[in-house]
């Protein structure tokens, strides 16, 4: 119900019973449903500011199209004003690839984006129990794939999606000038936590990655007749992706990586390496 010509890069986001409306990788609004047909809006206290009267009280889903115009208003003031670091750089190929694989699926495609911005949450938390159990959870990420420094594993990972043979992808992004050796890392530490998720007895990521696309199309945030196409058992593919003009791009990469492949090998199985378009297309794929 919101559409701009000129943005590629803008993708929808569904989360439980709300939508999230990104701008490359923040959310300027975030659409709430709540009881009796009603729903509500809210967003950070920087984009709030910006237009109180936009979060100043839910409305009827029937008004929806009487507030377009000033929605619409609210989000290209939060993007024209807001911090270029969210809406540049890899924000453009991340968020490109978010719309072009989730938003304009088609049949074919080699990825079915499902998620971005993956965290993996942990018992209790925001109390003692659960901080202590994150921050021993770090230090054995970092010990198992050497990551250089504790404070360089990173909080959220890219994109979580579905290949065209079944696999779950882990992708992590990069613009031109990203780092690749940096990307691998994330990729690897992508692929550990979710492997220590698979562990928890009552976890079903193939269950959570169903209800997920289910949802999506249910919002119309994918296209109708979707379905999560899972391998019967299920495998984790990281993968590497950014654009790059450059003829032998691949080989750049691997040299580049060399290292940290090597050092973290038992969490980089079958890693790839996507060439992206600019607007975040994958154009080209090779194996690490």
């Amino acid at each position: 119900w919101i559409t701009f010509s000129a943005a590629e890069w803008i993708s929808f986001r569904a989360a439980g019973s709300r939508i999230q409306f990104y701008v490359g990788r923040t959310a300027p609004l975030e659409v709430i449903e709540k009881r009796n047909g009603q729903v509500g809006f809210v967003a950070a206290k920087t984009y709030q500011v910006l237009n109180p009267s936009v979060f100043d009280g839910p409305c009827h889903v029937s008004a929806l199209a009487e507030k377009r115009a000033t929605l619409e208003a609210h989000i290209r003031e939060a993007t024209a004003g807001g911090d270029r670091s969210f809406f540049d750089g890899e924000a453009r190929p991340h968020a490109g690839l978010m719309r072009r694989y989730g938003l304009d699926h088609r049949a074919g495609d080699p990825l079915l984006a499902v998620d971005s911005e993956i965290r993996v949450g942990f018992r209790g938390e925001g109390a003692s129990s659960g901080t202590a159990l994150r921050e021993r959870f770090v230090d054995e990420l970092s010990q198992a794939i050497d990551l250089p420094g504790r404070a360089n594993s990173p909080r959220k990972h890219d994109t979580l999606g579905i290949l065209s043979g079944g696999e779950i992808a882990l992708i992590e992004v990069k613009d031109e000038r990203g780092d690749v050796v940096r990307a691998v890392y994330q990729a690897a530490a992508f692929v550990y936590r979710l492997n220590a998720l698979l562990a928890q007895p009552s976890y079903d990521l193939s269950d959570v990655v169903t209800g997920m696309v289910a949802q999506k199309v249910g919002a119309g945030l994918m296209p109708a007749g979707t379905t999560a196409r899972l391998a019967p058992s299920l495998r984790l593919v990281p993968i590497v992706a950014a654009p790059d003009a450059r003829p032998d791009w691949a080989n750049i990469w691997r040299s580049q990586s060399a290292k940290v492949r090597q050092q973290a090998s038992n969490h980089l199985n079958g890693l790839r390496f996507w060439r992206l378009s600019p607007s975040g297309e994958v154009v080209d794929e090779v194996m690490a």
